[in-house]
């Protein structure tokens, strides 16, 4: 009796097993796309071409109810890993094409900037983005969106940072009365101008290093997150000049050589090595830390000897990356 009821359970697995196997692609996209669950076992494979086809060809078909907030799930699954220029930039643009909320898009979807690249947005979705640089939009910019609107040169991006600057302490103050609080400043606006080419990279890179450089890790962190983003060869030739030094604090000298190398295998095309995708969405402390589970390790000691003296060989030739956030 005891053998027949092991017998009945193990065919009943094995039914189990078959039926979550029976799942296709084709059913698993459709059920994430009505927003139901998903029956069975099932993997979104990113890096699949074939699935990324299939799931655009749904989305375009107009034969599926699609919620909004599914197909924004869709979309970060398929552009998870490392890039695929076209096909990154037709799950991109069909997000702007069927999200009809511009203002809160952003807000919704904070995977976007790390997903994807310059280059994978087309003229409409760029378009649509100059909403945020009206005068009304400008209250209610947070940091990031300050800098993304930059890097994107949205039309008319120049002209809404130079207003904001003229009447930041006004704005500020507004903002503080919505409720809000400006976790901006000038020298923010500043590295963004200088992006922009309105400003002389050299004056506001001093000035960064000047608010910033300091002993403590964190103050490093912040000096070499601002240098990337003005990314211009004088703002990475003083981050080359962290991953160089010696003399820092002996408790933070290895994690502040190692924050300066992050920013050349993120942003540093002609360097040896370039993270993947999954790596750039991590805290830049991390990046070097964990590498060894994505392949190589980049935390030895030996690794970074390697970098600065590719560094100290190459630091008039660096071929810095702009169309990576």
């Amino acid at each position: 009796m005891d053998k027949l009821i092991i017998l009945i359970l193990a065919l009943f697995l094995w039914n189990q097993i078959g039926i979550s196997q029976l799942l296709t692609d084709e059913q698993a996209v459709v059920q994430m796309l009505r927003g139901e669950s998903i029956e069975g076992e099932f993997t979104w494979r990113a890096e699949d071409k074939s699935l990324k086809r299939l799931a655009l060809d749904i989305v375009e078909s107009d034969t599926v109810v699609i919620k909004n907030e599914r197909l924004s799930m869709l979309v970060r699954f398929m552009t998870s890993t490392d890039n695929d220029h076209y096909n990154d930039s037709l799950f991109l643009n069909i997000l702007f094409e069927r999200d009809i909320r511009i203002d809160s898009f952003f807000y919704k979807l904070g995977f976007i900037p790390t997903h994807f690249l310059k280059s994978d947005y087309n003229q409409a979705s760029l378009n649509k983005l100059a909403f945020f640089t009206s005068k009304k939009s400008i209250l209610y910019w947070k940091p990031w969106l300050l800098d993304y609107l930059t890097f994107l040169e949205v039309d008319s991006i120049g002209s809404a940072l130079i207003y904001l600057k003229e009447n930041f302490d006004c704005i500020k103050q507004l903002n503080s009365d919505l409720g809000d609080y400006t976790h901006f400043d000038t020298l923010d606006i500043n590295i963004n101008l200088v992006r922009l080419g309105v400003l002389d990279d050299t004056l506001v890179v001093n000035d960064v290093i000047k608010k910033h450089e300091g002993g403590r890790r964190s103050m490093y962190k912040y000096l070499i997150e601002k240098l990337s983003k003005i990314r211009t060869q004088y703002a990475f030739s003083k981050i080359g000049e962290i991953m160089l030094r010696e003399d820092f604090p002996v408790y933070e000298k290895r994690r502040i050589n190692h924050l300066a190398l992050s920013s050349f295998l993120v942003y540093v095309k002609n360097f040896p090595d370039k993270v993947k995708k999954r790596q750039v969405v991590m805290r830049r402390g991390a990046i070097v830390k964990y590498s060894k589970k994505f392949g190589k390790d980049y935390s030895t000691d030996e690794y970074l000897e390697m970098a600065r003296d590719w560094y100290r060989k190459n630091k008039d030739n660096l071929e810095l990356d702009y169309d990576k956030f």
